[in-house]
C-alpha cells in the first residue's frame, strides 16, 4: 500500500514456503525493475518507485505462481 501511491510503497504480509521466494517487478513493457528475495514467514519492507506508471508484481517459489497483482504508480 498505497495503491495506486505517489511512488512510496510498503509491502506487509506473510508467505509460506518450502522453497525460496522472490519478488519481480515488471514495467508495463515487460521489462524487469528489480528482482528481491524473500524468506519464509512475516516480510515488512518499503520499496521506492521513481517513475510514473504501470507495474506488475509477481510472487513466486520454484514451485510456481504464488501472487500476482499490479501497482500504480502517478
Amino acid at each position: 500500500y498505497p495503491n495506486p501511491g505517489n511512488g512510496q510503497l510498503h509491502f506487509e504480509g506473510s508467505l509460506q514456503s518450502s522453497t525460496p521466494m522472490k519478488m519481480k517487478i515488471m514495467s508495463v513493457t515487460g521489462q524487469k525493475v528489480d528482482e528481491i528475495l524473500l524468506s519464509n514467514g512475516h516480510q515488512r519492507f518499503d520499496y521506492y518507485l521513481p517513475n510514473k506508471g504501470l507495474y506488475y508484481i509477481h510472487i513466486s517459489n520454484q514451485q510456481g505462481s504464488l501472487y500476482s497483482g499490479k501497482l500504480t504508480v502517478w
